[in-house]
């Protein structure tokens, strides 16, 4: 029972948001399809170096180690930085366009370091991918969807909240919940900066170890 109420929460969710996610989802497809595009169509002298640089750092990473440190605060401002543009997206409906500009930053990034791997080491570098991506294909980028959806429908509350008499407990209920949400989703951020950093390059590790013998 707990489990068909949850699929129709979900269901609920998505039926009556399903214009904004369809407006997330295409900027994120946009920007896959950018980034890939773009990996695709660089010149030959920039593909080989670019080639010659993933080998490299692939066939070292089992003998060099990154400051774990140093990439986990990197990930957490990059995480967050794109989170409170999202935030800024929701104060007003002229802002919406930042929302879209964040996902499709994430998409082009994506879609540009994956078809960069896949090219330089054919399947190969569709596991490396999907392993060094993991935290963000699964996690981070599902998350900023829905937060996404939500600053959406924020910033027309508040379009609307002006021009309707709204009660005070329901406006407080929704700006509450709007800090609730930013508050949940910085630190889901942040458990994904820890994955980054201190999870995934030990089981990365083994792999390229693997790799560079070939």
């Amino acid at each position: 029972m707990k489990r068909l109420n949850i699929k129709k929460y979900i269901s609920d969710i998505f039926l009556r948001n399903k214009w904004q996610f369809l407006i997330v989802f295409l900027s994120l497809f946009s920007g896959i399809l950018f980034g890939t595009y773009f990996s695709s169509s660089m010149n030959q002298e920039t593909a080989d170096a670019m080639d010659k640089y993933i080998n490299n750092f692939v066939s070292a990473y089992n003998l060099q180690s990154a400051n774990a440190g140093e990439v986990f605060k990197f990930s957490v401002y990059n995480n967050i930085k794109i989170i409170i543009f999202i935030w800024i997206s929701g104060l007003w409906v002229g802002f919406l366009p930042v929302n879209l500009i964040q996902i499709g930053a994430k998409g082009y990034k994506l879609g540009f370091s994956v078809t960069l791997l896949v090219k330089s080491f054919g399947v190969k570098g569709i596991a490396f991918s999907t392993i060094s991506s993991a935290s963000q294909i699964f996690i981070m980028i599902p998350a900023l969807i829905l937060y996404s959806v939500f600053n959406i429908n924020f910033s027309f509350f508040q379009k609307h909240s002006r021009f309707t008499n709204l009660s005070a407990v329901f406006k407080n209920e929704f700006y509450i919940k709007n800090l609730l949400y930013l508050a949940a989703i910085i630190i889901l951020s942040v458990f994904v900066s820890f994955l980054d950093a201190y999870i995934i390059p030990q089981v990365l590790k083994p792999i390229c170890s693997i790799w560079g013998k070939y």
